[in-house]
């Protein structure tokens, strides 16, 4: 097995490794959370829109987590995505949420 951690732009990323013997994981700012992740850059709803069609298009198997969010079934639709849910617990201490807990979603474009 070959693992590779990269940082550069998701598009770049996904289309440079885009074979369906890849595995791509994305885990990007959360949808309505984004202002949590202003240090490091915004991510806007263009690019959740612009990493939901990379994926939509890509060949690869792909995995993407978020939080629950009506969005999301309109961005990654069944059946060509699954969806996996699990409660989980805030705790990144600059949330005021920390503590309480939300439902996060995996996405994937292939079966468990």
């Amino acid at each position: 097995m070959n693992v590779v951690i990269e940082s550069d732009g998701f598009e770049r990323i996904i289309y440079r490794y885009d074979s369906q013997s890849t595995l791509v994981y994305c885990d990007p700012p959360y949808l309505g959370t984004e202002s949590v992740y202003a240090e490091g850059g915004e991510f806007r709803l263009d690019d959740h829109l612009a990493l939901a069609k990379c994926l939509n298009l890509c060949q690869s198997k792909a995995a993407v987590s978020y939080f629950a969010h009506p969005l999301l079934e309109i961005l990654y639709p069944f059946p060509k995505w699954n969806y996996s849910y699990l409660v989980r617990t805030c705790n990144l201490s600059r949330q005021k949420r920390r503590g309480n807990t939300r439902m996060e979603v995996l996405i994937r474009n292939y079966e468990n």
